[in-house]
């Protein structure tokens, strides 16, 4: 027989009413009288812990439905459920009759009975070894479920909806209530009941553990119904609390539960004041509460409770709530929520007014006029403060986690941060509206190091959690050595309770101080990532710039740190400059981390936004494409290169307005400039590269912008030594302008040819130096500023600008094709790039100024050709001999700032710490900075991002940047040095002039050329000398060995020397020099090939 029918009473007198119960619970919440910003509501849910308000969700979501979580929590605490380890309940999982018959026999209370009754045997399939066998066996006696026929229970099978209603009805008392046919007449009467609230019940399917969960918490809470007269007048009274009766419900009969609920509240001549009141939260009162504790006023509790697992006790501070407290665990509340009577508000503050006028400081706000105090939130309303029945003020107030007992003096620190940032509050309203309750804390301010009030925001670098050590990624950092955490230290993180070893690099967190206790601390930590393509850039005023980051939009707070290059380099850009990044930052992919508020704490791009979007002159006019239907035109970057783009007419727009172009504009925009060289078409473009490179979007600047300036007065105006630009305004008075690392000269005085299809093309554009143009009187020039810095100067005539330098790290030489070349190394978009380039002249010629190995300073003629005679040799890398580098004394002779030699001894981020040789010939320490730019080369050709200890590195500084390094050579390691035994000294004492003594040079190694021939299955290896490679005076004979064999070469009066070509097996790297000198001294000198 399944569990469809009931044995049937004689008689019932009384049936339950219509309406069983006034308060149930289960899938869906307790509506309340007003729910304001319910997004806020849970991001305070801790008093008023730090979630994201009108923001992204949190990066993970819950394992299950909020709503089905909480109850599962709280039938957890009443000791009903069990999970299955690892906070899975499997609520999603069928459930069996075995586990059906189980909770219903704890819900009842009947769990000791359980134990004792599992030798019995009421049925056949049930072993007293079977772990469900009390259970089943007290559930059958109770008959509350039902066997089959067959004397069987078939404790596998799963529930089925209409089996899994019938059990909880009878669990209840109320079979004998239930009319009509199976299994309608159950299911109705749940609905009656409210049993089946927030579940759809298909009678024939397996219910689910979770929906079983739901219905067996709506239950707990209803009236029983118990048989009260026997014999021939049977009769049965429901317990629901109406008519007199006094109410028995599940929690009250079998759970030992004491309720206080607004059923409660509402008899026996109780009211919901007399609920009880929460008047201290672990937040609050930490030294005096544990993370677990809440403490209660008011007639029905007051003490200090233990919370179930689940409650966060610190949302409910300062309010009236109802709930469960189980008698037989001592005070232990498992069930907590809010008043029906009380309204509870949490949202952001927005102005505050005296006497109808809004005023931005507490300063004005007396105990007398208090009454005129009013606050408007940012649900558009505005309240005032609660009264008590004598006309006055009373109402409750708390800033940052202190609780004032003059509420005035609270109420005077909320006025006046309110003044420079909106603030989280929680707000209670008694019945007529007012403000009896008011929780305010600071999360929109940043960098704050007040102790006893708020330390932060900050974000995030490292957590040691053994140390209590909490370090930013900013400066500074928060220490909590010595102090026990639970007692002296609370973590929550987007809310929740945590340990400190639970915070993350990245998180967002401040510090707040419980009752202003500089020993006690409140760490309330955001983790709230947003990643995407920034859509649109908002500037409305000075402090109030937002990004639109898919459908939603962020604010950007006041002190929000940025990176460029993926948290290399942190910086804290404000005012003009903060708005000029930002709007760099239109279709950027970026990383937002956002704080307490929802605001943009820091950002970060994955690369400098710089070297995906520049500028550009347009120099070959533009040509529309009708198969691809693009239109494709040539410019010159501030970069110094080429840039051929094609686009459709919808990814070229103004500058000013965003608009897209017109065909017809296009066309007329994007042409070259005129031989005249006149303003009229000088076209200056911004170019965005997407994340492989190509080119994504273009925008015309706006050319009203353009200043002339020609001959004596552009050489008056422009200040080489000064580094500005001295000029007038309309109104006669002087303006100067600042040249600065960003200012760009571009040399447009080539000569514009015509080209097929009657496009213009100017030649020889270059990008160069301000003071290569500013002392000229014969230039023209136009030029463009951006608040008071020199933005961009054109020069248009008066002849080419003499410099065009750049530097790069030479890898080869060689002729391919007819063509001298030499293959450059160069850094550019943060990767290691090879530029291969034509010679204005021969690699002969080019190797009597610089080799392979070599770090110089060239320029590039109109051709893209490197111009030999103008190229530099910075560092002379010797052909790959450590100890016979030399480095350029004179740096005057190059554009060079500073250059130093050393041996690295630690590297920290960005800091590179070496030694180096004074003019004494003493070990000194220096300290020297690198830049997400700096270019760092070896000689393997690596693309390395730094150096390593041991690194003996030459350091190039191209401009003034207070020891910012533009470029890092490393001509060996420690390893190779002490193997090959080379002595450093003399590299480490440059620039001092420090001289180490050194025996006579018996080979000089920069005139001995090794060479590597690939023959058919071997290689070939010469190694040759040129006049004045061996001092003959000193040298009596000279072997070579190459490999495993030695040969004797012939040293010619000159000095010279060749060993041919060499045939051998295998690879060989190196070879060595064995030198006996006229004193039969034997030198063997190594080197590589």
């Amino acid at each position: 027989m399944q569990d469809s029918g009931v044995n049937k009473k004689d008689k019932v007198k009384r049936m339950f009413p219509q309406e069983q119960s006034d308060y149930t619970r289960g899938g869906e919440c307790k509506v309340m009288k007003k729910v304001v910003n319910s997004v806020l509501a849970s991001a305070l849910a801790l008093t008023v812990a730090p979630m994201v308000v009108g923001a992204e969700e949190a990066t993970q979501a819950p394992q299950m439905d909020p709503g089905l979580q909480k109850t599962v929590k709280r039938l957890g605490a009443l000791g009903l459920i069990q999970g299955y380890g690892n906070g899975d309940y499997g609520t999603d999982r069928s459930i069996t009759r075995a586990e059906f018959a189980t909770l219903v026999v704890r819900a009842r209370g009947l769990e000791e009975g359980a134990k004792l009754a599992q030798f019995q045997s009421n049925f056949t399939d049930v072993k007293p070894s079977d772990w469900f066998s009390g259970y089943v066996n007290v559930a059958s006696g109770q008959e509350i479920v039902k066997g089959y026929t067959d004397q069987t229970f078939k404790a596998g099978n799963n529930v089925t909806y209409a089996e899994a209603v019938a059990m909880i009805i009878r669990s209840l008392g109320y079979d004998p209530a239930v009319k009509g046919v199976w299994p309608n007449n159950y299911i109705a009467k749940a609905s009656e009941l409210g049993i089946s609230k927030g579940i759809k019940v298909t009678p024939d399917k397996p219910a689910t553990r979770g929906d079983v969960f739901i219905m067996l918490d709506n239950s707990l809470n209803v009236g029983l119904m118990k048989q009260v007269e026997y014999g021939t007048d049977v009769r049965f009274e429901i317990y629901d609390g109406k008519n007199g009766n006094e109410k028995k419900t599940l929690l009250s009969e079998y759970l030992n539960v004491d309720v206080y609920d607004q059923d409660w509240a509402n008899k026996n001549g109780n009211k919901s004041a007399d609920l009880p009141f929460v008047n201290n939260v672990p937040v609050m009162g930490l030294g005096t509460l544990k993370a677990n504790e809440v403490s209660f006023t008011g007639s029905a509790l007051k003490g200090t409770y233990k919370v179930a697992d689940g409650i966060n006790v610190n949302g409910f501070v300062g309010q009236h709530v109802q709930v469960w407290v189980k008698d037989d665990r001592e005070d232990y509340v498992v069930w907590m929520e809010n008043s029906d009577d009380e309204d509870v508000l949490n949202l952001r503050t927005d102005t505050i007014y005296l006497n109808d006028k809004v005023i931005s400081n507490g300063d004005k706000l007396t105990s007398d006029n208090l009454e005129d105090f009013e606050i408007k939130f940012d649900n558009d309303k505005t309240y005032s403060l609660a009264k008590n029945d004598k006309g006055n003020v009373d109402v409750k107030v708390v800033y940052n986690f202190k609780t004032y007992s003059k509420a005035l003096d609270g109420l005077k620190l909320i006025a006046a941060l309110n003044d420079s940032v909106a603030a989280s509050a929680k707000v209670v309203l008694n019945s007529d509206g007012d403000i009896s309750y008011i929780n305010v804390f600071d999360d929109g301010t940043a960098d704050q190091t007040q102790a006893g009030v708020k330390y932060g925001s900050e974000v995030i670098e490292k957590v040691d959690a053994t140390k209590q050590k909490i370090t930013n990624l900013e400066d500074g950092s928060f220490d909590l050595k010595d102090k026990e955490e639970g007692k002296d230290f609370l973590v929550y993180i987007n809310g929740e309770l945590k340990k400190l070893a639970d915070l993350q690099p990245m998180d967002v967190y401040s510090v707040y101080y419980p009752e202003g206790k500089k020993d006690k601390y409140i760490i309330m930590a955001n983790r709230t990532v947003v990643e995407g393509k920034v859509d649109k850039v908002e500037s409305r005023k000075d402090d109030d710039n937002r990004l639109v980051i898919g459908d939603k939009t962020y604010r950007v707070r006041k002190g929000v740190s940025y990176s460029d290059n993926a948290n290399k380099d942190i910086k804290k850009p404000t005012g003009t400059d903060l708005r000029d990044k930002l709007r760099d930052l239109d279709g950027v992919d970026v990383k937002v981390y956002l704080d307490a508020a929802g605001r943009i704490r820091h950002l970060e791009t994955k690369d400098n936004v710089n070297d995906r979007r520049f500028k550009a002159v347009v120099t070959k006019d533009v040509v529309y494409d009708t198969s691809s239907d693009k239109y494709t035109f040539v410019a010159y970057t501030e970069k110094g290169t080429k840039q051929t783009v094609s686009l459709e007419a919808e990814d070229i727009e103004w500058d000013s307005t965003g608009e897209e172009l017109t065909d017809a504009e296009i066309m007329k925009q994007l042409v070259t400039i005129d031989s005249d060289k006149s303003a009229k078409n000088l076209h200056l473009v911004e170019i965005t590269l997407n994340s492989k490179g190509d080119v994504d979007k273009v925008k015309v600047m706006d050319k009203t912008k353009l200043n002339p300036l020609s001959g004596q007065a552009w050489d008056d105006a422009a200040d080489e030594d000064g580094m500005v630009l001295n000029v007038k305004d309309a109104n006669g008075k002087k303006q100067s302008y600042d040249v600065t690392d960003s200012t760009v000269v571009f040399d447009m005085t080539g000569d514009v040819k015509t080209t097929g299809a009657s496009r213009h093309e100017l030649q020889d554009v270059r990008v160069a130096k301000f003071k290569s143009v500013a002392d000229d009187n014969k230039k023209t020039v136009f030029y463009t500023t951006d608040d008071n810095e020199l933005e961009y100067v054109f020069v248009v005539d008066g002849g080419s600008v003499s410099d065009n330098n750049s530097y790069g790290y030479v890898k080869n030489l060689y002729v391919k094709g007819g063509d001298d070349l030499v293959e450059i190394l160069t850094r550019e978009n943060g990767e290691l790039k090879s530029n291969l380039y034509k010679l204005d002249g021969s690699v002969k010629d080019a190797q009597k100024r610089f080799n392979r190995f070599d770090f110089i300073e060239y320029g590039l003629n109109g051709d893209n050709e490197v111009i030999i005679k103008d190229a530099v040799q910075i560092v002379n890398g010797a052909n790959d001999n450590p100890d016979q580098v030399s480095v350029l004394k004179d740096i005057t002779k190059a554009d060079l700032d500073d250059v130093r030699t050393g041996k690295v001894t630690k590297v920290d981020s960005n800091k590179i710490t070496f030694t180096y040789l004074d003019k004494d010939g003493k070990e000194q320490k220096d300290t020297l900075f690198t830049t997400s730019s700096t270019a760092f080369f070896n000689t393997d050709f690596d693309d390395i991002t730094s150096v390593n200890d041991g690194d003996y590195v030459v350091m190039v500084d191209t401009d003034d940047d207070e020891s910012k390094l533009d470029y890092v050579v490393v001509i060996g390691d420690e390893d190779e040095i002490d193997e090959n035994d080379y002595d450093m000294n003399k590299f480490l004492a440059y620039p001092n002039g420090y001289t180490p003594e050194e025996p006579t040079d018996l080979v000089n190694f920069k005139l001995v050329t090794p060479t590597v021939y690939n023959q058919a299955n071997m290689k070939a290896y010469q190694v040759a000398g040129a006049k004045g490679a061996v001092d003959t005076e000193n040298v009596k004979s000279l072997q070579v060995k190459i490999g495993t064999k030695t040969y004797d070469v012939e040293v010619n009066a000159d000095g010279s020397f060749d060993t041919g070509k060499k045939l051998v097996f295998g690879d060989v790297t190196s070879y060595t020099l064995v030198v006996t000198d006229k004193n039969d001294k034997v030198t063997e000198l190594k080197k590589n090939f």
